[in-house]
């Protein structure tokens, strides 16, 4: 299934003028450019700059000039993403919603329907995250990374938790080597700092 095909899901366009907006932060953008760049009429361009803007995303607009982001959001679009997962298994289809129930719930989903393995599922917000033992799960807009990855591996059911295991220590590895922070890991797969939790 297409990205773009599963209802909810990001437009690649609104992504591609957020990400034209984030590469170029302190740059006034023409909404004659914008239109250009990602392929839609400028009355669109002002469209999607409101409704960015509902989403949370501070884009300022300039009379006769343009546009520009007051603020870069902290928001991971498929562009900025594939950019970060080139050559690895994941990263060629990648499903993002501004907001989804779950993105556990929309993987599986798309796992029943056939999608091959290495998709990706990401949300700025889930309304009914869910974590270990049906536990409720915060997932606020902007406030974390929600994402689920779809793997066939080969491998019995009862090996199944060497992935979570697996998954834990990368994790932890890769925290620390982009933070420079020292984070403790709660088996299985909790990360913690400074005795909070950030992830798991």
């Amino acid at each position: 299934m297409a990205p773009e095909s599963l209802p909810g899901t990001t437009d690649r366009r609104v992504a591609g003028l957020l990400t034209l907006l984030a590469e170029n932060a302190t740059i006034i953008i023409s909404g004659a450019r914008i239109a250009k760049e990602i392929g839609v009429s400028r009355s669109t361009v002002w469209r999607w700059v409101e409704r960015l803007r509902g989403l949370g995303v501070k884009v300022k607009g300039q009379p006769a000039s343009g546009y520009f982001l007051e603020q870069v959001p902290d928001i991971l679009t498929p562009n900025m993403l594939k950019q970060r997962l080139k050559g690895s298994l994941f990263g060629k289809r990648i499903y993002h919603f501004f907001k989804t129930d779950s993105t556990n719930r929309v993987a599986l989903e798309l796992g029943h329907a056939g999608e091959p393995e290495g998709a990706v599922v990401l949300a700025e917000e889930q309304t009914a995250g869910r974590g270990r033992a049906g536990r409720v799960w915060s997932s606020e807009r902007a406030a974390g990374i929600y994402v689920t990855l779809l793997l066939r591996p080969k491998l019995a059911p009862v090996q199944a938790p060497l992935l979570t295991m697996m998954a834990g220590l990368s994790a932890h590895a890769a925290v620390e080597a982009v933070t420079g922070l020292a984070v403790d890991l709660k088996w299985p797969n909790d990360l913690i700092i400074r005795g909070k939790k950030v992830g798991g």
